[in-house]
């Protein structure tokens, strides 16, 4: 089990180098979170310089690129997922975070003043997970 190993590791670790571990965690998330407008995608979207950069290497100007974004938004062009399908954030990433000890008390409370919910419901995540081994199973 992997998230086994990785979750008895985060555990032993010295609590500075646990908290680092989750502010690392928060701070990945919170870019993320960013990147997209905030949790509800109402604030203007800061694009990481990685992804910046990737758009200026394949000639596109970044401006135009989150202008054109944002112009979807307002005609109403939203990037949710439908009902009943998986998200990758709510379901997945976020609660396996939560699961190895990621997320801690005080990184809940970062994640509270950012407005970034933190989803700790591991079914979906557990129903897609060989239960021997604990590896994601073949879709």
């Amino acid at each position: 089990f992997g998230n086994v190993y990785l979750t008895e590791t985060i555990r032993d670790l010295h609590a500075d180098d646990r908290e680092d571990m989750a502010q690392f965690a928060f701070e990945a998330v919170k870019m993320m979170s960013d990147s997209t407008g905030g949790p509800n995608g109402d604030r203007p979207p800061k694009p990481d310089p990685g992804f910046l950069k990737v758009l200026e290497t394949v000639g596109i100007d970044p401006g135009d690129f989150i202008a054109s974004i944002q112009d979807a938004r307002l005609s109403g062009v939203l990037a949710e997922v439908p009902p009943g399908q998986i998200h990758s954030f709510r379901d997945l990433m976020m609660p396996a975070l939560v699961r190895v000890g990621a997320v801690t008390d005080r990184t809940r409370e970062l994640f509270k003043a950012a407005e970034i919910p933190v989803f700790d419901d591991l079914t979906t995540l557990e129903s897609m997970e060989d239960a021997e081994t604990g590896d994601l199973s073949p879709v």
